[in-house]
């Protein structure tokens, strides 16, 4: 896989890429975490998202295509 440098111009641009946030559950259902490890993970990773996003006072939302 090749990924090309992106620019990123705009405040709107900006601003999605820094209210983004990563679980390693948020994929198929067929793939769910499989140890306890990825299972705290993805309860953690939501803590932490949420707490990032009320500093920033942004709501929470799944990225739209």
């Amino acid at each position: 896989m090749t990924l090309k440098h992106q620019k990123v111009n705009s405040s709107k641009e900006t601003d999605f890429g820094e209210n983004l946030s990563f679980s390693p559950a948020n994929g198929l259902a067929v793939y769910p975490p499989v140890d306890a490890i990825n299972r705290l993970r993805s309860i953690v990773y939501y803590i932490v998202a949420d707490n990032c996003h009320k500093k920033r006072g942004v709501k929470y939302k799944e990225p739209t295509v």
